[in-house]
Order: structure tokens, then C-alpha cells, then sequence
């Protein structure tokens, strides 16, 4: 039965996603305007479709193209326009394989100039996608639900932060100081001898960092302590440089006490989603002030070096 709006219990309350009084959100008419995301492995790669009924092809953008690895285009002579009556720019189709839900086929993809990525009704129709409710396809055995509109793909969200993700060795905008105890004599260690089988693995990894600025070589130094050689896979190696010969022992320490495993979990207590971030040669990241460089020189079987980042 309907009531007079004089008599609803909710005549004053003001629903935030339609900006109404009289209803909550159970109540609420309005459409939800977010796209729906459907994650859908295509040639191995994970690209998430915007779904769209209304749409009669599938089509991803250019840069999911090249993350694909290009796929050789085949041109069509099909024009295709948008709702609003806009001709789509099309580069071209390519087949490629689709693994969705235990089901595995090859089917017809479209490639646009600077489209979202749409599942359009012939991929929907070739993965029984019209089969299904929508609770179905959000919550099927990829276990993934996507409604943010604002990236379509992971590789998107790399692309559009290409600075951050970068494979050359970040910087922090702070350096470090090394703070060392009064009266303390500057310790010098003659470099060790390094088995033969090592050394080419060791002066490939010395240049590398002498050309990421890592180190730096030099001719004398108050300074010095050996390093310490730890083989790797695939034929390369670690380098470290021991400090317990001398620096360690002068650094004047803040002691700063290290908080327990327990403590920790509990300001994580009510969290619902977490990131692990991994930070590639983290220290090396920090650079150190010119005082503190003239702490942190090794010796290697190829002379003096010395350290302009933080190491590890």
C-alpha cells in the first residue's frame, strides 16, 4: 500500500547518490552509472571488458594492443558509430585466444585508436555470457569483481604511472647522514682475494652500479672495507660490502626499539584491504651527503668505490 508522503518514515532523509529525499538506498530508482568490468584473459594477458549489450563487437584500445605484443591487423570494411552517431576508429581485427570460466576459443577482436576495452554481444554470445545473471558473471571462478572505472587493466595503471614503475633505480627526494662516535680512527682494509670464477660476474655488477650512480670510483680513501661476494642465480652475483670491519662499530646508533610482530597486527585490526609493496633495491634508493660517502668505500680487486646511495 502506498502511503501519503506526510506519512513515510524516511520523508526527510536525503538518499547521497541521488541527491532526493523520501527513500534510502534499497529504494532509490536511480541507475548505477559505473561500468561493469569482466576480467577476460586474452592471448594470456588479463584485460578487463567494459560490458555493453548494446554494443555488436568487441573492442580494446591500442595500448592493450601493444601490450599484447602487437598482433598482426587484418583491415576491415565495416564502419562502426557510437550511440552519439560518432564514427569509431578502427586499426584493425586479429583472432585471438579467449580463456574465460574453463572455457578456451579463439574469436574476433577489434582494435581501436583510443577506445575503452567493450565486451560487446559477439563475445557475449560466444562465452554463454547472455546465459547469465549478472551475479553469475561478477562472481564466477575468476573471483574477480571490477567496478572502478577509472583503469581498465593493470598494465593501464603502469602505463599511466610509467615514471613510479620504471626499471631504472629510483631516487628520494632526502638523503641519509651517518652520525660517528668522537675520537674514532678511520679503518682502511685491503680488498680480498676473489676466486677467479667470480670475477667477471663481479666487475659486470660493479659497472652496472657505477652506471646507475650507485658508486663511484676512486683513487684514495681514509676509509675502506672489503666485500663479500654472494652467488646468485642464473650465473650472477650480490655484492656486499662488510662494514663489521670498521664502520659498523663507529656509527652512533639511535636506538630506536623495533616493534613486535603482535604489535603490528593490531593497528592493522578492521583493515579491509591490503598492498604489499616491494621496492626494488630499496636502499639503494636513498642518496647519502658527501660527508657520508667518505664512510662507505669498498675495496675491490678493481680499486676503490665509493658509495653515493645507501646500501643494504
Amino acid at each position: 500500500m502506498d502511503h501519503p508522503r506526510s506519512q513515510r518514515r524516511f520523508r526527510n532523509v536525503t538518499y547521497h547518490k541521488c541527491n532526493k529525499e523520501g527513500h534510502l538506498a534499497k529504494g532509490c530508482l536511480k541507475i548505477d552509472e559505473a561500468p561493469i568490468g569482466i576480467p577476460i584473459k586474452v592471448d594470456g594477458l588479463v584485460v578487463t571488458f567494459e560490458l555493453n549489450t548494446g554494443s555488436p563487437i568487441t573492442i580494446i584500445n591500442e595500448h592493450v594492443w601493444n601490450t599484447l605484443g602487437k598482433p598482426k591487423l587484418k583491415p576491415i570494411e565495416s564502419i562502426f558509430t557510437s550511440f552519439t552517431g560518432h564514427y569509431l576508429q578502427i586499426n584493425g581485427e586479429t583472432l585471438v585466444k579467449v580463456d574465460y570460466n574453463s572455457q578456451h576459443m579463439q574469436l574476433r577482436l577489434l582494435v581501436g585508436h583510443n577506445h575503452r576495452n567493450i565486451l560487446g554481444r559477439d563475445w557475449i554470445k560466444a562465452l554463454n555470457l547472455n546465459k547469465l545473471t549478472l551475479d553469475d558473471i561478477l562472481f564466477n571462478d575468476n573471483k574477480i569483481l571490477n567496478v572502478n572505472p577509472g583503469f581498465n587493466s593493470l598494465d593501464q595503471l603502469i602505463h599511466h604511472f610509467a615514471g613510479i614503475f620504471k626499471d631504472e633505480l629510483g631516487c628520494c627526494k632526502i638523503k641519509a647522514h651517518l652520525h660517528i662516535k668522537n675520537d674514532i680512527k678511520s679503518k682502511f682494509f685491503k680488498a680480498r682475494s676473489l676466486p677467479f670464477a667470480y670475477r667477471q660476474a663481479v666487475e659486470l655488477d660493479l659497472n652496472r652500479l657505477v652506471s646507475a650512480n650507485v658508486l663511484e670510483p676512486i683513487n684514495t680513501a681514509n676509509w675502506a672495507a672489503p666485500i663479500v661476494v654472494v652467488p646468485k642465480p642464473g650465473g650472477k652475483v650480490r655484492l656486499c660490502a662488510d662494514f663489521s670491519t670498521g664502520v659498523n662499530q663507529a656509527l652512533d646508533i639511535d636506538q630506536y626499539p623495533l616493534p613486535k610482530p603482535n604489535d603490528l597486527f593490531v593497528s592493522l585490526n578492521g583493515g579491509i584491504k591490503f598492498s604489499k609493496i616491494d621496492f626494488s633495491e630499496a636502499y639503494l634508493q636513498v642518496e647519502l651527503d658527501d660527508d657520508s660517502k667518505e664512510l662507505l668505500v669498498i675495496n675491490t680487486h678493481k680499486g676503490l668505490f665509493r658509495f653515493n646511495r645507501l646500501p643494504f
